[in-house]
């Protein structure tokens, strides 16, 4: 069985990531406002109003809006948005941390690969980098905002409807007020850090000897039911291959299979993980059971339970 010790480890990553989550999100809400208030200062310079909306006017917008899209980058790396994004993109170096410190407890001769943790973390803060302040950010929010004021601005239309499309792509839909780049940026972020660690995970781990993972937890209120029933439990490799190849579910990355499953577990935005563990330190309940172990107490969801492929 784990030791308090190495639950600790896990604790720790879990609080890691999730509060730099946390300052993440912050810091994008308000950098969401920001940039739609820019927006609509911006939107006051075109013109887009009266029946005769010519050539010259289309020219004259257009001119405009190839010049803000300068100001809209500059905008989002001065911002407290693109400091936040760099300070998470370091939280993978005292993930690596703690895991070298568990995989240390758990297998007796490990010894930390330092090149390989060098690598892997610059090569995460490259990747979080790319896709949260260069040209993740730029596909993701810059452009699409660009083509809904060259829309407009060609084309002509009230202002209200003007502001009602930024405001639903910029801020969200009133139902939801998560706004594009707050959904961008929880998914790119939990999904890379999590691929990142199982990919080193993977890396160090490969001339160890072992046949068990444990399906660690998260503090996080919500989960999909694949999770429900498995965290906390013990598994041998071949069942954890079969999840990627023989099975769906709810929020599963539709490229998951027996070789991903290790990093992708869960799916998207998922916050579980899977940590190789001896045979020793498995429960005896779990090497004795013909049948692999699932929690039953998430009966209450199961008409969304996974389903078997035929």
């Amino acid at each position: 069985m784990l030791t308090s010790e190495q639950r600790e480890f896990f604790e720790n990553i879990d609080d890691l990531e999730t509060e730099a989550l946390k300052k993440l999100e912050r810091a994008t809400g308000k950098v969401q406002r920001e940039f739609y208030e820019m927006i609509l200062d911006f939107v006051t310079t075109l013109d887009t109003t009266g029946r005769n909306f010519d050539t010259k006017k289309q020219v004259r917008n257009l001119e405009k809006i190839n010049r803000f899209r300068e100001e809209a980058l500059k905008f989002f790396r001065e911002s407290g948005y693109a400091k936040q994004s760099r300070e998470f993109s370091t939280t993978f170096t005292q993930v690596i941390g703690n895991l070298n410190d568990y995989f240390a407890t758990m297998f007796v001769g490990y010894e930390v690969n330092k090149e390989l943790s060098k690598e892997m973390r610059l090569q995460f803060v490259r990747t979080a980098t790319e896709q949260l302040v260069k040209g993740g950010l730029k596909a993701t929010v810059i452009e699409p905002v660009l083509d809904i004021l060259t829309q407009n601005a060609t084309t002509g239309g009230t202002l209200k409807d003007f502001r009602t499309q930024l405001s639903d792509f910029i801020l969200g839909i009133p139902k939801e007020r998560q706004g594009t780049l707050m959904r961008y940026v929880k998914q790119v972020t939990n999904d890379a850090i999590k691929e990142y660690e199982g990919t080193y995970t993977e890396a160090v781990t490969a001339d160890l000897e072992f046949d068990w993972y444990y399906y660690s937890g998260t503090k996080r209120k919500d989960t999909r039911l694949f999770c429900c029933m498995r965290k906390g439990n013990y598994y041998r490799k071949e069942e954890i291959e079969k999840w990627g190849d023989d099975f769906k579910w709810a929020g599963m990355d539709r490229d998951t299979n027996s070789s991903n499953i290790f990093r992708k577990v869960g799916g998207y935005n998922c916050g579980h993980r899977l940590y190789p563990v001896s045979e020793e330190a498995v429960p005896k309940k779990y090497k004795t059971k013909e049948k692999p172990v699932y929690n039953t107490g998430c009966s209450a969801r199961k008409k969304k339970a996974d389903k078997k492929v035929k």
